[in-house]
């Protein structure tokens, strides 16, 4: 097994839109592509999505969790491949109003339960390569 996802669940590349290269009033978003075993989707559970956005100081500015029920709340439902982003209309707003290099790095976790509410072992994927950007003045 990876360190870096569970079989089932993988974050297949990562980007910074429109470019990694951001000025602080510029429109600005990150997004992740991930495969996922289709069976998920007719499993009961959560999952959870956390956007990190670190500083150099290794501070995560980024924005909130993104929690929701299984089929119903992640886009793309049904789909073996889907992309998900956060986006914001100014890229100083995804740092917190702070400028410099930043690392993004999603990751996702599904908590899942089988007949009878039997817990399965979580289904878990982290970025596998460090994306890094710039936001300036």
């Amino acid at each position: 097994m990876s360190v870096y996802h569970t079989p089932r669940c993988r974050i297949t590349w990562t980007a910074v839109v429109p470019t990694e290269m951001a000025r602080t009033q510029n429109f600005f978003g990150v997004e992740f592509g991930l495969s996922l075993d289709t069976a998920i989707w007719s499993t009961f559970g959560t999952f959870e999505i956390d956007m990190a956005i670190y500083a150099d100081d290794g501070q995560n500015v980024g924005p909130p969790y993104w929690r929701g029920w299984t089929p119903t709340d992640l886009p793309g439902r049904n789909s073996s491949i889907i992309w998900l982003g956060w986006f914001w209309n100014q890229a100083q707003t995804a740092t917190r109003g702070r400028l410099g290099v930043f690392l993004f790095r999603p990751t996702i976790q599904f908590r899942l339960w089988g007949p009878g509410g039997t817990p399965i072992p979580g289904e878990f994927a982290v970025a596998e390569e460090d994306h890094y950007f710039a936001v300036e003045w």
